[in-house]
């Protein structure tokens, strides 16, 4: 993961909480003082094929 994000340009704003400098595998961006939006690259495959 360190190698892939080493060659992204730098993000940087004032609201982008946690982004390509830690190295995760999520982005934390601040939409308001008390409310910031998770985005993430996981895929997690269901664990079965009809939940119902």
């Amino acid at each position: 993961m360190t190698q892939v994000l080493s060659q992204l340009p730098d993000m940087t704003h004032p609201n982008l909480l946690v982004g390509t400098k830690t190295s995760d595998d999520a982005a934390v961006y601040k939409l308001s003082e008390d409310l910031a939006v998770v985005l993430t690259v996981d895929f997690f495959p269901p664990i079965v094929d009809d939940p119902f």
